[in-house]
C-alpha cells in the first residue's frame, strides 16, 4: 500500500562551524520565494539528501563543506493512520527514528552500491511502498530511490522536458517513460516485457540460423551432396556424410 508523506520540519546544524538552518513546513502546499542564489534549491535538495540521495552532492557542495548535521522530521499517512518520523543524516550515516522509538542505524551509506545504502533503499522502499520497477539489460529491477522524489522535485538545470537528467542514474532505463508515468498514474499492465524481449532474442536467433543454413546452402559442395542424395538415395548419405566430414567451409 502507498504512503503520502509530508515534511513537517528540516534542521541543518553545523557544530564546528556554529550555524544553523530551521524551517517548519505548514499543511497543504508551501510556497519558498526569493532571490536567485538566496538557497531555495538547497532547501529542497537537502530534504532529498537526507533521505539517502547521493547523486546531489556536487549541487551541496557548500554546505556539505561545512560538514553538518540534516534532520527531518515526517509524517507518513496510509489510509486513516498518521505515523511520525525523524531522519538524521550525518556524513556516513543514516539515522531513522520510528514511530515505537526505535532507531535503525544505516552506516557507511556514502556509496550507492554499498550493503548499508542499499539496505536503506530497500527498507525507505517498504516504509513508502515504493515498487516501481524499470528495466535494464533485460530485466525489471527495483527503480532507483531517486525516481520516488520525481515527479516533486525537478532539476532547474533540464526542467520538464528532460525529467529524469534530474538525476544522473535514471538514464540507463530502457522505456523510463512509460513505466515511470504508468506507475505514477496508476496504470497497470499485464503484458509481460521481460518475457517478449527473450521470445524476440530467441526468434532472432532462429532467423539467424536459418539465414545461414540458406547461405551455405547455395555453395557448390552443398550442391553436389544434395546431388550425391538424390542420386544414389539411401546409400548416398554415407558419401553425404563423407562430405560434409572431409570439406571444409569457406
Amino acid at each position: 500500500m502507498r504512503a503520502i508523506l509530508k515534511f513537517n520540519r528540516l534542521f541543518v546544524s553545523s557544530e564546528s562551524n556554529k550555524v544553523c538552518f530551521y524551517c517548519e513546513f505548514s499543511p497543504g502546499a508551501n510556497i519558498i520565494s526569493g532571490r536567485n542564489t538566496s538557497g531555495k534549491s538547497s532547501l529542497i535538495l537537502s530534504l532529498i539528501y537526507t533521505f539517502g540521495i547521493n547523486d546531489i552532492k556536487e549541487s551541496l557542495a557548500e554546505i556539505l563543506s561545512y560538514q553538518p548535521t540534516f534532520r527531518v522530521d515526517f509524517s507518513k499517512t496510509t489510509e486513516d493512520q498518521e505515523d511520525k518520523y525523524s531522519i538524521i543524516r550525518t556524513q556516513k550515516s543514516i539515522y531513522i527514528k520510528e514511530p515505537t522509538g526505535k532507531v535503525v542505524p544505516f552506516h557507511g551509506i556514502n556509496a550507492d552500491n554499498s550493503a548499508e545504502h542499499i539496505a536503506l533503499k530497500e527498507y525507505v522502499r517498504d516504509l513508502v511502498g515504493f515498487t516501481l520497477q524499470l528495466e535494464q539489460k533485460g530485466e525489471l529491477k527495483p527503480a532507483p530511490l531517486e525516481s520516488m522524489f520525481l515527479p516533486y522535485y525537478i532539476s532547474q538545470s533540464v526542467g520538464w522536458v528532460y525529467l529524469r537528467e534530474s538525476f544522473s542514474n535514471l538514464q540507463y532505463y530502457k522505456g523510463f517513460k512509460d513505466d515511470y508515468l504508468n506507475y505514477y498514474l496508476g496504470v497497470s499492465n499485464s503484458f509481460d516485457r521481460v518475457e517478449h524481449r527473450q521470445l524476440t532474442q530467441r526468434r532472432d536467433n532462429l532467423s539467424a540460423d536459418i539465414n545461414n543454413l540458406r547461405r551455405y546452402g547455395k555453395k557448390a559442395e552443398f550442391q553436389f551432396a544434395k546431388l550425391v542424395d538424390e542420386t544414389f538415395g539411401g546409400t548416398g548419405k554415407g558419401v553425404r556424410r563423407w562430405i560434409y566430414k572431409n570439406i571444409k567451409l569457406t
